[in-house]
């Protein structure tokens, strides 16, 4: 299945499917990725703020966070892959915080790992577990060729010039998303692009879900996709969250059950209202 996801679509087109799809092009979901990043960032800082009993770093999270991020510039550790030492750079710290605002759940293990970093002799050994994890999964290099693939970028010496765009759009977060999809500029094949007209005429109707806080696939995108498709209707989860599928008891009213009956039924009902769980 195709990784250029900018919104979560569900159709009944063959028994049960989710269809990947954008209007965009490659350098546009990179860059629009990168912001929502950084929005993530900016609604973990707030709720760090609003929520002291649980964040460690509730004085100044977004400078705890470039402390943490220039710590890692100055003085790195190093994490395991495939049995050897790598550096954990500050990419690598930001890409893991990135990755615990996906859920708001994960916020408090983030404001811990920070506060670890801010430590007079910086305490790396959470961030050094879950990289070593992550890098030895094996699943990044995959995710990021396909995406290769999929929407081209551009291609040797003028990759540059969309990294600095990225770092604009996103200080925090726009290098680290540029520089994850570096392979692609030294694509040993031609790309395969996905096609960005889809209309899905004469299909039966479309749900489109978006979450409105989505840190990776930002909401726009989802209302993008319903203006072009035939017979889409959005559906709205209202959550600094990604991915509106599925979830938990509390999201089961006004997700998962609306879910699954359009599933089962392939009839839509539209949404008559967003889902906002307290």
């Amino acid at each position: 299945m195709r990784k250029s996801l900018a919104f979560a679509i569900i159709a009944p087109l063959m028994g049960r499917a989710v269809v990947r799809a954008t209007a965009h092009g490659g350098e546009d979901i990179l860059v629009s990725r990168a912001v929502g990043w950084q929005k993530g960032l900016e609604a973990f800082f707030v709720w760090c703020k609003e929520n002291a009993g649980q964040c460690l770093i509730s004085a100044d999270p977004e400078g705890g966070f470039r402390q943490m991020q220039a710590l890692a510039h100055s003085q790195p550790a190093t994490l395991d892959y495939k049995g050897s030492p790598i550096t954990l750079s500050s990419g690598w710290v930001t890409l893991l915080s990135v990755l615990r605002i996906y859920e708001t759940t994960t916020y408090p293990q983030l404001a811990e790992m920070i506060h670890a970093a801010l430590q007079p002799t910086p305490d790396w050994r959470l961030f050094q577990t879950r990289a070593s994890d992550f890098a030895n999964s094996e699943s990044l290099g995959p995710s990021v060729w396909t995406s290769c693939m999929d929407q081209p970028l551009r291609r040797g010496d003028a990759y540059e010039a969309m990294v600095t765009r990225a770092a604009a759009a996103a200080p925090l977060t726009g290098a680290v998303q540029a520089n994850i999809n570096r392979p692609c500029a030294y694509l040993p094949v031609d790309p395969d692009p996905v096609r960005r007209d889809y209309k899905a005429q004469g299909s039966p109707a479309i749900m489109v879900w978006g979450s409105t806080g989505d840190p990776a696939t930002p909401y726009q995108n989802s209302q993008e996709a319903v203006a072009q498709l035939s017979n889409a209707s959005l559906f709205t989860f209202v959550a600094n969250q990604h991915v509106a599928m599925g979830g938990g008891p509390e999201r089961k009213a006004c997700v998962v059950d609306v879910q699954s009956e359009y599933l089962l039924t392939a009839v839509l009902k539209p949404q008559a209202a967003p889902c906002l769980v307290d």
